[in-house]
């Protein structure tokens, strides 16, 4: 759930893209398309900020201001294929929705510019930039690593993240209440409910005395959520023993690694990557018979899906 907090930090730095986009927008478009521009964004940021807001927009004709139609540049870090994935396609209908209820058709009211990384972030920095020179209005970041390369690439386009661990530390917001410059956007639940998991598991397995924690060291959620599980295990009386995967490709020896260590559990701290392989990790989980949790309830229906398909085997 999104906090109030968030929500706010949403609002008042699309209020803020208003002012930011008459000083700097115009210098490269001209001060009539930082008039259009403004219109989009306002109109796409209540898809985020204030979803209630629909009924005050109108239905948007060549925004732009230059014969076309504005152009929404998404940047993410999964697959083309994942848009049609019966894994992953619920959370692209879910953005078409939001946009469609402000009257944003694909194709008829705006376009969208697709840039996948294929789990290869080093080439994030390269599609930001090209989203950049495609001259998009607006740039959708789906997590932290693609907003830090879009942050990178512009500072005058209006960037929106989705679910950051810490909109702050990454440099993203000045503050939640006042975010300032050209990115807005939602964060994540607070280090807090990583501790709660812990005592989450050791309900479910009572004799839990060793958990594995994973993490992905190129994101930035470990930053928090770690030192706060660390200290969990503590109260609770558990060993923990720290392991890394930057990819869904490592994920097998990675295991393979925790198996050796004799864990009994695993708990995946809050990543992009893990949630876009949440089901190669359930198979995993299941296949080394570890007790897994994670920050959403995705990864529960994940093990949900692996252990019917055994049972119906």
């Amino acid at each position: 759930m999104v906090s109030r907090a968030s929500r706010l930090a949403c609002a008042s730095c699309w209020r803020r893209f208003d002012r930011f986009s008459t000083s700097q927008a115009g210098d490269r478009r001209g001060p009539h398309a930082t008039m259009n521009r403004r219109a989009f964004v306002t109109g796409f940021g209540a898809v985020l900020a204030a979803p209630g807001a629909a009924e005050a927009q109108q239905t948007p004709r060549d925004l732009s201001g230059r014969g076309r139609l504005p152009r929404v540049g998404y940047l993410g870090s999964g697959h083309p294929s994942d848009r049609t994935s019966p894994r992953f396609s619920y959370l692209f209908d879910s953005f078409a929705s939001g946009l469609r209820e402000l009257g944003y058709v694909e194709g008829q009211a705006m376009t969208i510019e697709w840039k996948f990384a294929e789990q290869r972030y080093e080439r994030l920095p390269e599609l930001a930039s090209e989203l950049v020179r495609l001259g998009v209005d607006i740039i959708f970041a789906t997590a932290d690593q693609t907003a830090a390369a879009a942050k990178q690439a512009t500072m005058t386009i209006p960037i929106v993240f989705n679910a950051a661990a810490d909109p702050v530390a990454s440099g993203f917001a000045l503050s939640l209440s006042h975010p300032s410059g050209n990115m807005t956007g939602l964060a994540q639940p607070g280090p807090q409910a990583t501790g709660k998991r812990l005592s989450f598991l050791k309900e479910a397995v009572p004799k839990l005395t060793s958990v594995a924690i994973l993490l992905n060291p190129h994101g930035t959620y470990h930053v928090e959520h770690l030192p706060v599980a660390q200290k969990s295990a503590v109260t609770f009386g558990l060993r923990v023993k720290v392991f890394e995967a930057i990819a869904p490709a490592r994920f097998q020896s990675v295991f393979v690694a925790i198996a050796n260590h004799r864990a009994q559990a695993l708990q995946l701290l809050p990543d992009s990557t893990f949630y876009i392989g949440r089901q190669q990790l359930a198979e995993l989980a299941l296949r080394h018979q570890l007790a897994m949790i994670g920050n959403r309830a995705e990864y529960a229906r994940a093990g949900a899906d692996v252990i019917r398909r055994q049972l119906e085997l």
